[in-house]
């Protein structure tokens, strides 16, 4: 699964996006706490072909 992290640095607050891929939500949240930021969002990506 696709994962999307907003988050801040933490001297700059400058706001970040990352995108990255984990298994399930326990393992995004798991690389999200070892990240050197403020995290204010962790959402999944959903992806949706067009016809």
């Amino acid at each position: 699964m696709r994962w999307r992290i907003l988050c801040q640095e933490l001297f700059t607050a400058q706001e970040i996006t990352l995108d990255f891929s984990a298994p399930n939500k326990t393992a995004a949240i798991d690389y999200a706490l070892k990240l050197d930021v403020y995290v204010i969002t962790l959402k999944q990506l959903i992806r949706v072909k067009p016809c």
